[in-house]
């Protein structure tokens, strides 16, 4: 989610596969459920404040041609208070450009050849 929603990450501001594996140790160690949500949502936090934006549902019905199903988020064992930002992250219209995905012109199929072409130069 963060990644691809997340204005901070989508505007090239953060790595996120680097911040996802300098994550997922802490993670890992997590005692329990209270503490791995803890941890979640501090580090949702982390990357900084973000808008959901109030009109997508409208810009969705007219430009979208299938709206994402994030019906996954209520089904997460963690508190509403953690589902309720997930499904406002998932509502926030992404910055353009952004750093993972672009489209092709013309058909509006999504192109993730930025994302294979920064992992691949990292090698």
């Amino acid at each position: 989610m963060l990644k691809y929603f997340h204005p901070a990450v989508t505007s090239g501001k953060w790595d996120m596969d680097t911040e996802l594996f300098k994550f997922i140790p802490n993670l890992l160690a997590s005692k329990d459920q209270a503490a791995t949500e803890h941890l979640l949502s501090e580090w949702i936090q982390h990357f900084g404040p973000f808008q959901p934006s109030v009109e997508q549902s409208t810009i969705a019905a007219e430009k979208i041609a299938a709206a994402a199903n994030n019906e996954w988020i209520d089904k997460l064992p963690y508190s509403n208070k953690l589902k309720e930002k997930l499904t406002a992250l998932s509502r926030v219209i992404p910055v353009v450009p952004d750093q993972y995905i672009d489209y092709f012109e013309g058909v509006g199929n999504p192109s993730f050849m930025n994302t294979a072409i920064k992992l691949c130069s990292a090698f």
